[in-house]
């Protein structure tokens, strides 16, 4: 990260370029399985509904909407607990949560997909 306006450190992203890659799109994937599960809650809840008990279809729904909510951080979560026990990508881990405390879940990881799909920095010329 760059201290001085909360940016991403372009180089540190470029020498960690192939692991935290591979932890987005670990991120995307969880995110998505996550969405998919609250939204087949949602639906259970419906049917739920229909089926004549709506205190409990009332619970299912807001449950799932409460997980919905935090669907990012969840991900985030679990991603860092993966990442924990492979040794390789906890510096990578690192570099995703540093960026996640300055700028939040969704601006960091949405910067950092950005970045990955540019060219990495050249060298300054002597």
């Amino acid at each position: 990260m760059n201290g001085s306006d909360g940016a991403i450190d372009p180089r540190r992203l470029a020498d960690l370029h192939d692991r935290v890659r591979d932890l987005v799109v670990r991120i995307h994937r969880v995110s998505g399985w996550i969405a998919l599960g609250t939204f087949c809650a949602y639906g259970l809840a419906a049917w739920i509904g229909f089926q004549g008990r709506p205190w409990m279809a009332v619970t299912l729904a807001t449950v799932a909407f409460l997980i919905f909510r935090r669907f990012r951080v969840l991900a985030l979560g679990l991603v860092r607990h993966w990442a924990g026990v492979q040794p390789e990508y906890r510096e990578a881990m690192a570099f995703v949560d540093e960026a996640v405390e300055r700028l939040g879940p969704s601006r960091a990881l949405g910067e950092i997909a950005a970045r990955l799909h540019q060219p990495p920095p050249r060298p300054p010329a002597d």
